[in-house]
Formats: C-alpha cells, sequence, structure tokens
C-alpha cells in the first residue's frame, strides 16, 4: 500500500519518471497509464492492489519496458 501512496504523492509524473525523460510521446503515456492501471480511479487502483496482494502476486514492473527506443 506504501507504493500506492506514494505514486500519488510525487510532484511528478510517475509515466515519465518510469521513462526517464520529459515530453514523453502522448500515445506511449496513454499506453503505460493503462497497462499500469493508472488511468482508474484511486478506490479501483486501492481494491486491484488489495486484490493482488491477498492473492499474493506481485508484479514487478520493468522499467526499462516503457523506454522509447532511440
Amino acid at each position: 500500500m506504501f507504493a500506492l501512496i506514494l505514486i500519488h504523492l510525487i510532484p511528478a509524473d510517475p509515466i515519465e519518471v518510469m521513462m526517464g525523460e520529459r515530453g514523453v510521446d502522448p500515445a506511449a503515456h496513454a499506453e503505460a497509464m493503462k497497462r499500469l492501471g493508472l488511468d482508474q480511479p484511486l478506490p479501483v487502483q486501492y481494491l486491484t492492489y488489495v486484490g493482488h496482494a491477498l492473492k499474493g502476486a506481485s508484479r514487478p514492473v520493468d522499467h526499462h519496458e516503457y523506454k522509447r527506443d532511440g
């Protein structure tokens, strides 16, 4: 739950932080938000997090997965 709270407290866009750059392509930004569930309302994100935690599912995010080529 700590990670979920931190994502919303940092003063930067979490997708731009993960990609390591500002001005990320809007299509790539939207895809990453959807893939990570950050496009959902906070209560939905929390319930998804709790559901995964109860199942013992942890899915670490590969930060390089969202890097742009070039």
